[in-house]
């Protein structure tokens, strides 16, 4: 009984089949500089704004994780005294906050090309003193300015980056005007990592459209180029096989406990005729060729701290998907 106690105070994700990282790969093909956890487009501007005004003061190595975070807190309130402050980050956690904007959005800036220096915030702090140094003596040198001189300062931002607001950062929103708009519109589509992305595409075709659950049930998916269906159609075969493995597991508990009711509900949703998310495989232009299995008999590994032992399962709802022929040409 204890042990069962301890594991509910568990607190970490155990993902020992790797499919955490599958997952990612998808989501950085299609959707590259994005995640969950990200809320509104202008902290791609706001960070990198925040940063450089704290450079132009010459703010220390030593100095710069106190200062920026400073900055960063500061400007919760400024937003929430806005028009636009829905999903801002901290609203309540205010000066509390365990993980700042620029932490979430600090993988991205690099991906967007929006961020120059390469490597983590910890290395971008210990750099700003040789950086500030550097800068000194490049200011300072007026004339033989030469090639091996002046390209000794690198650039810690996108030279493009635009200009804050003037009354930055006493007065901010959320709310992206239409040049802001424009340029990470151009930073998605011509940045290396992520200009052949779904996402570049679908931005570049600059239509609006309703909200889906899932990317493949996109209305223009169709006519999207051939490659970016392929990954759609596997995306949507991964998801739709993880979603089967989780009705699964939770059958096998379900029979465990002979909780009659719940088994019944989870056959019917593991049957072949639920789809969860409605690929739209004719657009992707693929079959789907169901194979049935016949009912086996799954064995579970002993564990001290599980009491599932084996279980009886029907697994004639496994797919297995077909890309076919005219998809490949």
């Amino acid at each position: 009984m204890l042990d069962v106690v301890d594991l509910f105070k568990e607190r970490d994700t155990r993902d020992e089949l790797g499919i955490g990282a599958v997952r990612d790969s998808f989501a950085d093909q299609l959707f590259p500089g994005t995640s969950t956890i990200k809320t509104r487009a202008r902290y791609f501007l706001l960070v990198p704004w925040t940063y450089q005004r704290l450079e132009k003061k010459g703010v220390s190595s030593a100095q710069m994780p106190d200062r920026a975070r400073r900055a960063e807190t500061d400007l919760i309130e400024a937003i929430e005294r806005s028009d636009d402050k829905d999903r801002n980050i901290g609203k309540y956690a205010k000066t509390t906050l365990k993980r700042l904007p620029s932490s979430v959005y600090w993988q991205g800036l690099s991906v967007w090309g929006i961020r120059a220096f390469a490597g983590a915030q910890s290395q971008y702090y210990r750099s700003l003193d040789r950086h500030h140094t550097q800068l000194g003596r490049h200011t300072r040198r007026t004339e033989e300015r030469d090639a091996e001189h002046d390209d000794l300062v690198v650039p810690n931002w996108h030279a493009g980056l635009m200009p804050p607001p003037a009354d930055f950062p006493e007065e901010c929103s959320l709310r992206l005007s239409r040049a802001e708009a424009e340029y990470l519109s151009e930073r998605i589509r011509l940045s290396p990592r992520s200009t052949d992305s779904l996402l570049a595409e679908l931005v570049a075709r600059r239509q609006p459209w309703d909200q889906v659950d899932f990317a493949w049930q996109h209305p223009q998916v169709a006519s999207l180029p051939a490659p970016m269906r392929e990954q759609l159609l596997h995306a949507c075969n991964f998801s739709e096989v993880m979603h089967g493995a989780s009705l699964l597991y939770n059958l096998i508990l379900a029979e465990q406990a002979h909780l009659n009711d719940a088994v019944r509900d989870y056959r019917d949703l593991h049957s072949p005729q639920r789809g969860r998310h409605g690929c739209g495989r004719a657009a992707l232009t693929c079959e789907v060729k169901m194979i049935p299995h016949e009912a086996k008999r799954v064995e579970i590994p002993p564990n001290p701290k599980r009491t599932l032992v084996s279980t009886s399962v029907c697994s004639n709802a496994f797919a297995e998907p077909v890309v076919s022929k005219r998809s490949r040409r």
